[in-house]
């Protein structure tokens, strides 16, 4: 005896099992293997051991500092490491003081966005010049009505 599968049953039949599919690999997938870490922004003048003592106790792991001279970005790694800090990344790194400071500090990220960090003031929301369609203004039409 021949069964007859209906277009809709087809379609129903066929989702359901790409849907099955799709939950039972979730658990073949990848796991997730990157470790989060806490870290914290720290201008250079913050970079002492009072600091670097308070973020310990809070669970900090590492700190971004900015670009420094290269003996301050040493005694910063220092007093960083006697804590168990570590200072991992530079931002504003992309010049030649940049890199040795990051170099000094021991870190392996230089954060240097291109155009640099607010190169261009962001507008007020008044100073924006947005052009709506008329039918948004005014709730008309969306489309012009076809001539019959």
């Amino acid at each position: 005896m021949r069964t007859r599968m209906t277009r809709g049953g087809f379609l129903a039949v066929s989702a359901a099992s790409v849907s099955l599919g799709a939950i039972a690999g979730r658990d073949a997938g990848a796991a997730f293997t990157t470790t989060l870490r806490k870290a914290v922004i720290l201008n250079k003048d913050r970079m002492n051991e009072e600091t670097f003592k308070r973020l310990k106790d809070a669970g900090i792991e590492g700190v971004e500092a900015y670009t420094v001279a290269v003996d301050e970005a040493k005694k910063a790694r220092e007093l960083a490491e006697k804590f168990g800090l570590r200072i991992h990344s530079v931002m504003g790194g992309g010049s030649a003081a940049g890199l040795r400071a990051a170099q000094a500090y021991g870190a392996d990220a230089v954060l240097a966005p291109v155009g640099g960090c607010g190169a261009k003031p962001m507008p007020e929301p008044w100073e924006y010049d947005i052009k709506f369609d008329e039918h948004i203004r005014t709730g008309g039409p969306l489309l012009p009505e076809r001539p019959r």
